[in-house]
């Protein structure tokens, strides 16, 4: 019997710092977010790797897209987080010929995951922040579904969270999302489920 995939089966494959290094050899899931949103902890998290993503305490930090294999099937792809003014020039950049030759030109990423600060999102009116509408929009112009993932719902009231919960599905009814938090193991696991099956081609429901 075939071994199942699961995101415990990724490794490192390459870093582009800029879009000629792009690899377009496989389809690909993006992981984006504002920095210090927790992408980086997220992605180790899920894929049971504490140094296959570099994270840092300094905003900014990462400055190139990050690829991983998931067992030759498609990519993990970590990108530089957004929101640092001092990077904004060369991440929009990189971003901007990111989506031209890999989505555009190549067809490839098969979804973005939007990570955002439970907190943070708390006080925006439609549960995204400044950063984040952006990446939204490239979604939106090239056809790619969007997962939400609201990390650090450890720091919210059982309240704020439902409000959380609320805003966000009003204001985006067609998204998946997930709340996540270090001790909620099963979201972990439904999250990286649901990634593999975007990842490998295979619909998914949104409820």
């Amino acid at each position: 019997m075939a071994k199942t995939l699961t995101l415990k089966d990724t490794a490192f494959y390459r870093s582009a710092p800029n879009v000629e290094a792009i690899p377009c050899s496989l389809f690909g899931v993006l992981f984006v977010g504002r920095s210090n949103a927790g992408k980086s902890t997220l992605i180790n998290a899920l894929t049971g790797q504490k140094q296959l993503m570099k994270t840092s305490q300094t905003p900014g930090k990462t400055r190139m897209l990050n690829f991983s294999s998931v067992g030759d099937k498609f990519f993990l792809i970590d990108s530089p987080g957004y929101g640092f003014e001092k990077s904004r020039d060369y991440f929009e950049g990189l971003m901007d010929g990111f989506f031209q030759k890999y989505v555009g030109e190549k067809g490839l990423l098969r979804a973005i995951v939007m990570v955002m600060d439970s907190r943070r999102a708390l006080e925006n009116p439609r549960a995204i922040g400044q950063g984040d509408g952006m990446m939204e929009e490239y979604a939106n112009n090239y056809g790619i579904p969007v997962i939400a993932v609201f990390t650090k719902v450890d720091k919210l009231s059982s309240s704020e969270k439902l409000r959380l919960k609320q805003k966000y599905a009003d204001s985006h009814p067609d998204c998946l999302y997930f709340l996540c938090s270090p001790k909620d193991q099963d979201t972990y696991k439904k999250l990286g489920m649901t990634i593999v099956d975007v990842g490998c081609g295979r619909k998914i429901e949104l409820h």
